[in-house]
């Protein structure tokens, strides 16, 4: 999981000017504040034409997403002429129950200010991530918004297999993949629910570190 400068998006969106083509940015996982803003994009000068965004859309309840475009790519697709609509209509598409808990999703984020709430996960993501510095295996970390990635210079299935076990042993679901741990918790997350994710971290790590799995 890798974290770019908002620099690189505005170099893209300018190369995208320069050759008058499309930008479409995923924003499936980061959207609706996961990277600190309502949109990673949002943190750069970029103006995509076409946003996918899904997962936190309804708060994880049901499953539901969006491709979003300008008004001239929705518009390219309407009028009286034949063969021109874009024809894609899945058997769940607007499926009402799923709609409305995006209402409520997005009319939670507005009244409950949830921009503060993830303001708050990355100070502590700022503070506490430099523990694991200490270790020699750990090769970085990084973070943004709810975003934690503690990346390791060697993670084999093995050992892959080995930390999760120790994760679920202990009562906390974590997911390492291939050779990073990333942690991207729910914005309601409390303080000591964060603190039993790292220490937890840091118990596995002593015994990897003790053992030399």
């Amino acid at each position: 999981m890798k974290i770019y400068s908002p620099k690189i998006l505005n170099k893209v969106y300018q190369l995208k000017k320069r050759f008058n083509t499309l930008l479409i940015l995923d924003e499936i996982a980061t959207g609706f504040g996961r990277s600190g803003t309502m949109f990673a994009f949002h943190q750069s000068n970029a103006k995509p034409d076409i946003v996918c965004i899904g997962k936190a859309l309804t708060g994880g309840v049901m499953s539901l997403s969006a491709t979003v475009s300008t008004k001239k790519i929705f518009n390219a697709f309407l009028g009286k002429r034949k063969n021109i609509e874009f024809m894609h209509g899945p058997t769940y598409m607007a499926n009402p129950l799923a709609c409305s808990a995006a209402n409520a999703t997005l009319d939670y984020i507005k009244k409950y200010k949830i921009l503060n709430k993830v303001k708050k996960i990355e100070n502590y993501f700022s503070k506490n991530l430099k523990k694991f510095h200490k270790y020699s295996f750990v090769k970085t970390t990084r973070h943004i918004g709810a975003i934690a990635v503690i990346e390791l210079f060697d993670l084999d299935k093995e050992k892959l297999n080995w930390i999760r076990k120790e994760y679920i042993r202990r009562g906390v679901w974590a997911r390492p993949l291939r050779n990073v741990i990333y942690f991207m918790p729910p914005f309601i997350i409390k303080t000591n629910q964060l603190d039993k994710i790292f220490d937890t971290t840091i118990d596995i790590f002593n015994l990897w570190k003790k053992k030399k799995v």
